[in-house]
């Protein structure tokens, strides 16, 4: 389970488990975090597959059930005893942890492009809808939408810089009836959502804003409209990565690190000759992160030129001549014998007038809404796409 800017895996106790602090590191990166895991993978597995951690909803509430007897040492004092209950954010975690532990990290890599497009797709169906190709995934960003994100966040020892690395991204039940996501941010800390059936559609959790954990040494106050605006982005994006795969293809690519990955096979081989340490080197090539993506011939957006001689409206000169977003989104179309049957629909989102981007300009943050009762109407939606301002 990660702290918060302790280090690495919290010491907890309770069913005969202790796993002691990892040394801090500067930055968190994908990679780390997943190595990270893979030295926690013992203590993982001993808490896998039993039912000691769950959730339910309580008279319409969440409410996470198991673990009340393990404790964690305070925030930001790793060596102090053990005397803090687990909070919903750390169990979350650990659920999430465990499940890349047992099952191997399933990482997918998109590129910066469709990082952007998947922002500006609403996931405008039930969670009873939703689907991913494995309970839990890993949704490693480029360095370039790293930097584009990155922002100001406020801790009990002061302010720092901090971007997401990569998130985590589960579904909870048999079957799934919530979806957990830890944003990994690289100062060595997690923020923490739970999307739950209480909200009509994904999209309408993530714009609520209901059940998002903050760690506990952020200051509340700091999280304010830039800082949401990136999670809610990242929110998106990895839910409607999710249903691509599910629905377009999740191939896979192989190992992350192939020459790794074959010296690791090398090892088992080795071991089950010898009959010694099997376990170990069982254990280290199953946590090799394996890489999977969407098929290559899939562009997630599209784009459209305007007319840029025609007048302009809404009171904006150059309202619909500017680059721009339009929104696109999931719904659920009704299909089979008299409509009985429905299926997942996924609408691209626009991108309008990429060819009057200047050399060197990125992509807008801009966007256009279409609303579903009155389609031509636009709106304009601020989040952000590159961290620019208008």
């Amino acid at each position: 389970m990660r702290s918060s800017r302790d280090g690495g895996l919290c010491r907890i106790r309770g069913g005969g488990y202790d796993a002691e602090p990892e040394p801090v590191v500067p930055r968190t990166t994908c990679a780390s975090f997943l190595d990270y895991l893979a030295r926690s993978a013992p203590i993982l597995e001993g808490f896998h597959g039993s039912d000691r951690l769950g959730a339910e909803l309580v008279d319409g509430k969440f409410h996470m059930r198991g673990g009340e007897t393990w404790r964690r040492p305070p925030v930001g004092k790793p060596a102090a005893p053990h005397t803090e209950p687990l909070t919903v954010e750390d169990r979350i975690n650990f659920w999430l942890q465990k499940q890349i532990a047992a099952i191997g990290p399933k990482v997918f890599r998109p590129t910066l492009e469709q990082c952007l497009a998947m922002e500006q797709v609403a996931p405008r169906i039930a969670i009873s809808d939703y689907s991913q190709p494995y309970p839990v995934m890993v949704v490693d960003f480029p360095e370039e939408y790293q930097k584009r994100r990155a922002c100001e966040y406020g801790f009990l020892d002061g302010v720092s810089v901090n971007a997401p690395a990569c998130l985590l991204i589960g579904a909870y039940g048999e079957p799934p009836w919530t979806i957990w996501l830890e944003m990994v941010l690289d100062g060595n800390t997690s923020i923490v959502w739970a999307l739950l059936p209480t909200d009509p559609t994904i999209e309408d959790g993530i714009e609520s804003g209901h059940d998002l954990y903050l760690p506990e040494n952020m200051v509340p106050s700091s999280f304010g409209a830039q800082q949401r605006q990136v999670v809610t982005g990242v929110m998106r994006l990895g839910t409607n990565a999710m249903l691509l795969l599910s629905d377009l293809g999740c191939s896979h690519l192989g190992p992350t690190n192939p020459s790794h990955y074959r010296r690791l096979e090398h090892f088992a081989t080795v071991a089950r000759k010898r009959k010694s340490g099997i376990v170990e080197a069982d254990r280290n090539l199953r946590l090799a992160p394996q890489l999977y993506g969407l098929p290559q011939d899939i562009i997630l957006h599209a784009e459209e030129r305007t007319n840029t001689d025609s007048p302009a409206s809404n009171g904006e000169p150059d309202a619909p001549r500017r680059p721009h977003w339009r929104r696109g989104h999931w719904k659920m179309q009704a299909c089979g014998p008299n409509l009985s049957q429905h299926r997942r629909l996924f609408i691209k989102p626009v991108l309008v007038n990429r060819h009057l981007l200047r050399q060197g300009e990125g992509i807008p943050q801009t966007t256009y809404r279409v609303r579903s009762d009155a389609p031509a109407a636009q709106t304009n939606d601020d989040r952000p796409v590159d961290g620019r301002q208008p």
